[in-house]
């Protein structure tokens, strides 16, 4: 065995090994979604890592804004967008749910 060949290998298997993660970085909270009916893509999962923000548990908010309280009418954007101007980053899901439904009660109100 050579050097060249082994350091070849060895880097494409990081490289393979890196590529899984980000990938399963993306998948799991769009399967979770797709599986509880939350309308997400993976473009909107893909911004939400990008910006930082934790797809995890935005998602997980939108999912228990869809099947705890039965609302479908708050996008991914809508509570991203509450997270960012007005959460907290010590929030849990349901508390960021919370937030995104008065907020957009609040929008709708004064519309």
């Amino acid at each position: 065995m050579d050097l060249p060949s082994f350091s070849f290998g060895f880097l494409t298997g990081v490289l393979v090994v890196f590529g899984f993660l980000i990938v399963l970085r993306i998948l799991l909270p769009w399967r979770r979604a797709f599986g509880c009916r939350a309308r997400v893509s993976l473009f909107n999962i893909l911004g939400m890592l990008m910006r930082g923000n934790s797809p995890d548990l935005l998602v997980d908010a939108l999912i228990y804004l869809v099947q705890v309280q039965g609302r479908d009418d708050i996008s991914i954007q809508q509570i991203e967008r509450y997270y960012i101007t007005k959460g907290d980053s010590s929030m849990n899901a349901a508390a960021i749910a919370e937030l995104a439904e008065h907020e957009a009660d609040k929008e709708t109100q004064t519309a």
